[in-house]
Formats: structure tokens, sequence, C-alpha cells
């Protein structure tokens, strides 16, 4: 098998639903699909069950983690694939990303691949116009070389599958102070792998954080629904999205080059030079002050979703199940 698809889901399965079907429309059809619940207590193994294909496999978790690394890692050991993607489940991809991610991955030899990617505001449908705060994010200061302080999430991520093996995988929310995403690609920087990003953004990223409610069980994902009927029925009017966003970046898209890098001797570069010498994320030092402890980032995401806190730090569960 090519490829596996990894979600980690958790209690709210109309969202799940639309990041499946996006990955079952796409152009590129050897993949199967794993879904780990984090200890879901919804209806999410009875939608999937509903979709009636068989390349579309579920496990819940017998407990609830509380974030995104243990039903990752747990989703990598249940994969076939020899490549394996990640997809966040309120996130949607582009009918052809799978096959753009495949062809940079293999053109290029690379270990791991990023998509550039839009941020939708909530609210906000493909049939809109001059709404502000969408976003063309994921994009390197030296594009297609990978930059650790650009945010790239687990959804845009391809990855060989030795690539994972050799670093070990996902650290979870108590053993790191940023997101767990980012750490899982400062490892791979770390460990010499060659990561490359697509010159076309093919993810649509839709912030649970950013819209309320989104985990009561009465909400209802209709931005969610919207974008995964434009990418199928109405592709041009996300092609109109990313063009409008990419304005002031996509120089960056077509091989120009590099914007603009940190000046020599400045704070945050005296502090990016430190932290590499230990190997330490350049993020590591703001992540502290900001979040105070690890597991921070997560739990300051969960407050965005209306989730309690919970101290990470104390698990002593092994992340590999």
């Amino acid at each position: 098998m090519r490829v596996s698809v990894i979600i980690a889901a958790y209690n709210s399965s109309a969202r799940l639903i639309c990041a499946v079907e996006s990955v079952r429309r796409q152009t590129m059809q050897d993949f199967e699909i794993v879904v780990v619940g984090d200890g879901a207590t919804d209806d999410s193994e009875e939608l999937l069950a509903a979709l009636g294909d068989e390349r579309v496999r579920w496990e819940n978790l017998p407990t609830n983690w509380g974030e995104q690394s243990v039903p990752s890692n747990r989703g990598i050991e249940l994969a076939r694939g020899h490549n394996i993607f990640f997809l966040n489940q309120d996130d949607l991809w582009r009918p052809d990303h799978l096959s753009t991610c495949l062809e940079v991955l293999e053109t290029e030899g690379a270990d791991v691949v990023w998509s550039p990617y839009l941020v939708l505001p909530p609210g906000f449908r493909p049939d809109m116009r001059d709404t502000p705060g969408v976003q063309l994010l994921g994009i390197s200061p030296m594009h297609p070389q990978f930059y650790s302080d650009v945010f790239i999430p687990g959804s845009c991520t391809a990855w060989r599958r030795g690539a994972l093996d050799t670093i070990g995988g996902w650290r979870t929310a108590g053993e790191v102070t940023i997101s767990p995403s980012q750490d899982l690609l400062w490892r791979a920087k770390r460990a010499g792998l060659k990561i490359v990003g697509t010159d076309r953004p093919t993810v649509l990223v839709l912030w649970s954080g950013a819209r309320q409610g989104s985990y009561k069980a009465s909400y209802r994902p209709e931005d969610n629904v919207a974008w995964l009927d434009a990418l199928t029925t109405t592709p041009w009017l996300v092609d109109q999205e990313i063009a409008r966003a990419s304005v002031s970046t996509i120089a960056t898209l077509i091989g120009q080059p590099p914007l603009r890098r940190l000046p020599r001797w400045s704070a945050k570069w005296l502090i990016a030079r430190f932290c590499a010498l230990f190997g330490i994320h350049p993020q590591v030092p703001i992540a502290k002050i900001r979040y105070s402890r690890k597991g921070g980032f997560i739990n300051f995401i969960r407050a965005m979703n209306d989730l309690e806190s919970r101290d990470f730090t104390s698990d002593t569960k092994s992340k590999h199940l």
C-alpha cells in the first residue's frame, strides 16, 4: 500500500466525516485511512462504518489522553502504507494533496514533505467576498527549504515510513514545551532528514479553537461542510481564495529569492543560535515564558476549545500502546 492517512479523533464526528471525505475524494486512490479515537464517546465509529469503505479503519483508545500524540503514534503502529500522512479532524485536503506531496517525496528524494495551507476564519464560506482573516501560511523564508520558525500543522505533512521510525514518532504533550507536531519536525531536522515544501497549497485549515463550542454535541460544522463541497464542485472558488491570500507571499512559491532573514546579532537571532547549539527548538524559550511548563501549549489549545486543563507532566503512561 502506498499511503496510510492517520487521523486522531475525539468527539467531533461531523467534522471527522468531512476530513475523511476529503481523503476519499483524492485523485490518488491507493491509500488507507486509520482513524484512532482518543477515548471517544460519540458516534464516530458508527458514522465511519456507515461509509461502507474498507479502506477506513477505526480503533478507539481505552483512555482519553487529551491530545494528538498518543493516537497518532498508535496510528503509525497500525499503518500499512509506505508513506504516512497526518490529517487533523478539523481540516480538509484539496483533491490533489496526496499526489502533490508524493511527487515531491519521490522526485526530491525527501524524507518529509509539507504543504503551505489556507486558514479560513469562522463563518467564511466559499461564495463570500472581501472577508478579512483569510491567510496563506506555511511558507518558509527559504521555501522550499524547511525553516523551524514557520508553524506547519500535522495536516500538512507527509512522511516516509522510515523517517518516522528514525526519530521514534511523536513525543507527548508532557514531554515538550512547544506543539508536539512542531517538535516532530524539529527532531527530523536534527536527525538530518531532508524536509521539503511543495509549491502548491493543498490544505484548508479550519481551527477548532476559533469556532466557539466546536466540541459540543450540538455543534454543526457548517464551514467544513461548505468548503468540502466547494473542493469538488466549485474548486475555482478555492483557487480564488488562495490567489487573493497569496498576493504578498506568492513570490516564494515560484522560486524567487528568499524573504528576509533574521539580522545577525538581533536578540531573536542570538536566541535561535544558542538554542541550536544545544539542539533546542528556537521557539522553546518563548513557549516557556508564555505557557510556563511542558504541556502548556496543548492546554492553551484545549482552553480555546472549552476543554478542561490537564497536567500532562504527571502522566506516566507510555505513549506507545
